[in-house]
């Protein structure tokens, strides 16, 4: 982990005297969170080359990104676009998309549910999620959160990243492009 930039997020929030708040988590938070834990070995497989020609470990900086208010979310881009723009840094943000039943009170149906098997039905609406991210759309990705009701496990940090990929994109240098490999 890279204490160094954790510091700085933390340092950051308390010298802008503004809403952006970076701070460390209580352990008890952490331990329920397990995106993180699935992930790690996933991404040292993928620098596994890199880290045997090379005498440094890949650094890790894990943000965990709660409830952001719509307004707030510009903030925390600005703060997080020169590490974005930073060839060496890759950011990994995680969803599982739709969470359905009753066990997340959410159960959209659309108009014609029962013509569509139910699984068909979750696919189109993640997927109408996924066209926003996919056109870099903040404001679409939030409308289509409020129309739809998605219970999407992982929302805040998509928010947080087309939020970073638009502030980002305001300097001319900076163009990205977001597509989605597979959708299973």
């Amino acid at each position: 982990m890279d204490l160094t930039i954790v510091e700085q997020l933390v340092e950051s929030s308390t010298t802008q005297g503004s809403k952006i708040v970076f701070q460390q988590i209580d352990k008890k938070y952490e331990e329920d969170e397990h995106s993180l834990e699935m992930h790690l070995p996933y991404i040292r497989k993928m620098f596994e080359t890199r880290m045997q020609d090379s005498s440094t470990d890949i650094k890790i900086i894990p943000l965990m990104v709660g409830q952001i208010p719509d307004d707030d979310y510009s903030k925390y881009a600005q703060v997080l676009v020169p590490y974005f723009t930073d060839d060496r840094t890759l950011f990994v943000i995680s969803s599982d998309f739709c969470h359905w039943g009753e066990r997340f009170k959410f159960t959209h149906k659309y108009e014609n549910f029962d013509e569509v098997e139910i699984y068909k039905s979750i696919e189109q609406l993640d997927k109408f999620g996924i066209q926003q991210i996919e056109m870099q759309s903040l404001a679409g990705f939030q409308q289509y959160l409020k129309d739809t009701k998605n219970t999407i496990c992982g929302r805040n940090p998509i928010q947080l990243l087309l939020a970073i990929i638009e502030e980002a994109g305001k300097q001319e240098a900076n163009v990205f492009s977001t597509e989605f490999v597979k959708y299973d």
